[in-house]
């Protein structure tokens, strides 16, 4: 972790068996009155001074805010994965700051991976250590929608005059750099990702229909995280010299 971050209203402590306790007494190797970078999720970021407690617990106390990167307008829509995948692209997505992410069962996807508990509440904390990695106190939106149709009802509901754009590897007219780049610079993006077996042809209508662009990452057939993490340091640099 590059930050430690707390949700609001809890205790800024770590128990002596935490594996934020652990992190600071053996890969930090801090001292009485270290100073970190810590913050409160989802709003300020500032120094904490580090106050080792004789049981092997930590405290901190806070001194002076610093700036944290802010979320870049960027809405990322991804099918349903299995856990290892969709957990990745939760890290990954808070680690470049994307400002909502919608997960959605698509058409050729397994309608199971949409019961994991990682869904419904487990996800909060892959975020949290995203945004710890970026070193930010801002942590991604998260949307669950049972098509794609209305996960892009929904992304276009949290931007504003977007570009749109879906990494194909079959039926791309350009490649995503290039669309990015003869791009004139967009108020947001929306980026929508296949599943592990690529869009279907409905799925394909349905894009082209609301005015998405069909791009290439290359000819080789990537898995579903790797897309997004490519398409994502990609479509990120839109936004990253203005915020």
């Amino acid at each position: 972790m590059n930050c430690v971050l707390f949700e609001k209203n809890e205790p800024m402590f770590f128990a002596p068996d935490s594996d934020g306790a652990r992190h600071l007494r053996e890969v930090l190797k801090v001292k009485p009155g270290d100073k970190i970078f810590a913050g409160i999720a989802g709003e300020e970021m500032f120094f904490a001074k580090v106050l080792p407690n004789s049981d092997g617990s930590f405290s901190f106390e806070r001194e002076g805010e610093i700036p944290s990167p802010p979320l870049l307008p960027i809405v990322l829509c991804t099918p349903f994965s299995r856990p290892q995948i969709a957990k990745r692209i939760m890290f990954d997505s808070a680690c470049f700051g994307v400002k909502s992410i919608i997960f959605y069962a698509s058409e050729k996807g397994d309608l199971s991976y949409s019961k994991s508990s990682l869904y419904s509440g487990e996800y909060r904390k892959i975020l949290l250590k995203g945004a710890e990695q970026a070193c930010s106190s801002q942590l991604p939106s998260l949307y669950t929608r049972d098509s794609l149709e209305s996960a892009l009802s929904e992304a276009e509901s949290l931007s504003k005059s977007p570009i749109r754009l879906a990494p194909d590897v079959y039926e791309a007219s350009i490649s995503l750099f290039d669309a990015v780049g003869t791009s004139k610079p967009p108020k947001s993006a929306i980026l929508t990702i296949g599943g592990e077996r690529g869009f279907s042809q409905s799925d394909r209508q349905i894009l082209k229909s609301k005015g998405f662009v069909l791009a290439s990452l290359g000819k080789r057939v990537l898995r579903t995280d790797s897309a997004a993490i490519a398409s994502l340091s990609i479509v990120s640099n839109l936004f990253e010299r203005n915020f």
